[in-house]
């Protein structure tokens, strides 16, 4: 059994905490909850949260402006990849994205076997999330 979905939003990276112990991206709680909504919604009433599971995420983030000349070729700033520390560890993003699937798609993220997790850029920001039972 699988789930596919889409989430749109800003992903944000879960685990680095400013001076007082707080989380340092304020996107991440928003990011959480657009995640789980997009699960809940998409999940149907035969799938098992107890089960192992494989998880196949794609962070899309926007290309800025900049990597573009006003004639539309690359610019010097260009990067095939979105790896600019603004953007996120990618396992920190994982972690704030099955922190958010815990309680809809399996009951504790130890449940995930087996993951692979990319960034690329997109013309929406946001998630393609397939998970599926092992």
């Amino acid at each position: 059994m699988q789930v596919k979905f889409d989430v749109i939003g800003r992903p944000a990276p879960q685990g680095s905490k400013n001076q007082f112990g707080a989380e340092a991206s304020q996107f991440v709680k928003p990011w959480r909850v657009d995640v789980k909504y997009a699960a809940a919604k998409a999940v149907g009433p035969d799938w098992d949260t107890k089960k192992a599971v494989a998880v196949d995420i794609t962070f899309k983030f926007l290309q800025p402006k900049s990597h573009f000349t006003s004639k539309g070729k690359p610019s010097s700033s260009w990067t095939q990849f979105p790896i600019g520390r603004n953007k996120g560890d990618i396992d920190k993003l994982c972690r704030s994205t099955l922190d958010a699937l815990t309680g809809v798609l399996f009951d504790d993220d130890a449940q995930v076997v087996y993951l692979i997790a990319k960034r690329q850029w997109d013309s929406t920001a946001g998630a393609s999330i397939s998970i599926c039972h092992l």
